[in-house]
């Protein structure tokens, strides 16, 4: 959904929703053969049927570094890194030992990361024990990847060295294509990619380019999708940025090195509108290759329906946050946090769950003392069992008031057979986009809202519940 920071702070966004409708659905039956078997939209290793959940990795609210070291000889380190006090704290470390890996990313509760060399289409998901689980990506070849990047929907990208094109894979059916890219007039034979990262207020996907050649014009790149070009964004001649990263407001972050080709070892702010860099935080160990798995914006999916999530600065200059939920399963309480830049977070109250019902249930939280300026808040989930899940971002300006919106949506028919419509009107700019999700949670489709009225063709689809979500509301449609 194509929203910019500004927006956020006036309307307080609502997208997390998870799907429980309590009724049995098959299993993966092979997790090696790349057939959906059970039909619901995920392949193989991207199943959670094979892949179970408690052997995700966390990624909300971090952002976690691949680094290949030398002791032990050939392994891997995954670390995350937090903000702190202008400088760097790096922890959680776990190590992937006789693997050298790059090309890292977030999707769907795990990490993942290519093989670096010398079989390269060997993607692996990283577990948080230490292990790991590999599939070959057919049609993708057998380059050193240097970076990798996947939105939320489950398309993966790739920038090929010594070659202007990217590649894109899509999870959800492993279909595999490319695109050369124009507007670097530099050859593509030289070309040496740092990384791909998605900037989550608006899904712009940027690159880093740093070749060898004095001449070139490197630094940061904006990608075109629609009309598959690099824009230039400005020059920096001396970084090597092998790990790019976007916090959840948009800010730009890189990991690397002083030097083109030199040893990695250090962070950077980076001004994604004119590409320059500002070092910062203490020079860490010195590594050949890195990769950033960008993922402090994306958030996992609460096991509870919210159907509502806003804040609003209030007369006493307060903040009241509210959100409703239409069902809730093992729903224990909610830590309510806040931050003053996305990235590092506090605890400021607890509100008690409902446990499991299926009532519309109100909650209600009153920050007495926010803080001055722009505000960050986010809903922590804790089940019975300890298990935490974050909550979308809601964003708040002091000087700001919520924008009181008088949008109609309507989505039909319902039950629906081969086509449903989407009417809007008095369409506002966080309605741009419907999202489709199936009962399983999935991010299935994604529609841009260039009309009013519109139709979309669902006859293919199998019958059951599907989630439309537009703007604020949320539709529940039955596919007969």
């Amino acid at each position: 959904m194509k929203t910019t920071i500004k927006q956020i702070a006036y309307i307080a966004i609502i997208i997390s929703i998870c799907f429980s409708f309590g009724k049995a659905y098959a299993l993966e039956t092979n997790c090696n053969d790349r057939i959906d078997n059970d039909a619901d939209g995920l392949i193989d290793m991207f199943d959670s049927d094979c892949s179970p959940k408690s052997l995700g990795i966390t990624c909300s609210g971090r952002f976690y570094l691949t680094r290949q070291i030398t002791s032990p000889s050939n392994a891997t380190r995954l670390s995350s890194i937090n903000f702190v006090a202008g400088d760097i704290n790096i922890g959680d470390n776990i190590t992937y030992s006789n693997l050298l890996l790059n090309g890292s990313f977030y999707y769907d509760g795990f990490l993942y990361s290519f093989a670096h060399t010398p079989a390269s289409n060997i993607l692996y998901q990283l577990r948080n024990n230490g292990t790991t689980a590999s599939m070959t990506i057919d049609g993708l070849p057998s380059s050193s990847w240097n970076n990798a990047v996947c939105s939320d929907s489950g398309m993966l990208y790739l920038l090929e060295n010594s070659l202007h094109k990217l590649w894109k894979v899509n999870l959800k059916t492993l279909a595999v294509t490319s695109v050369n890219l124009t507007g670097i007039s530099d050859s593509p034979s030289i070309a040496v990619w740092g990384d791909l990262v998605i900037d989550p207020t608006n899904q712009d996907l940027y690159c880093w380019y740093h070749p060898t050649s004095s001449s070139s014009v490197k630094g940061l790149y904006k990608i075109n999708l629609k009309t598959n070009t690099f824009i230039f964004m400005g020059t920096n001649t001396t970084n090597t940025m092998g790990s790019l990263f976007f916090n959840a407001a948009g800010n730009l972050y890189g990991y690397g090195s002083a030097t083109i080709g030199g040893n990695q070892d250090r962070f950077y702010t980076i001004n994604k509108n004119t590409g320059a860099t500002i070092q910062f935080g203490t020079p860490d160990i010195q590594v050949t290759q890195t990769d950033a798995c960008n993922c402090a914006a994306m958030t996992s999916i609460l096991p509870v329906e919210l159907i509502d999530f806003t804040g609003r600065l209030q007369e006493n200059m307060t903040v009241g946050l509210s959100w409703k939920t239409a069902s809730e399963t093992n729903n224990d309480y909610f830590n309510v946090r806040r931050s003053s830049d996305a990235v590092e977070w506090e605890s400021i109250g607890k509100v008690n769950g409902n446990g499991n019902t299926k009532t519309v249930m109100n909650y209600n939280f009153t920050d007495s003392d926010p803080l001055s300026g722009t505000s960050y808040y986010m809903l922590s989930q804790i089940d019975f069992d300890k298990t935490v899940h974050n909550s979308p971002i809601v964003v708040i300006k002091s000087d700001s008031t919520t924008l009181k919106i008088n949008d109609k949506v309507y989505v039909y028919p319902n039950p629906a057979k081969n086509e449903v419509w989407i009417s809007t009107e008095n369409k506002t700019v966080d309605m741009e986009e419907a999202q489709v999700y199936n009962s399983f949670g999935y991010n299935i489709l994604n529609i841009n809202l260039e009309n009013n009225l519109q139709s979309v063709n669902v006859s293919n689809y199998p019958k059951g519940i599907y989630i439309f979500i537009i703007g604020k509301k949320l539709f529940k449609i039955e596919k007969e």
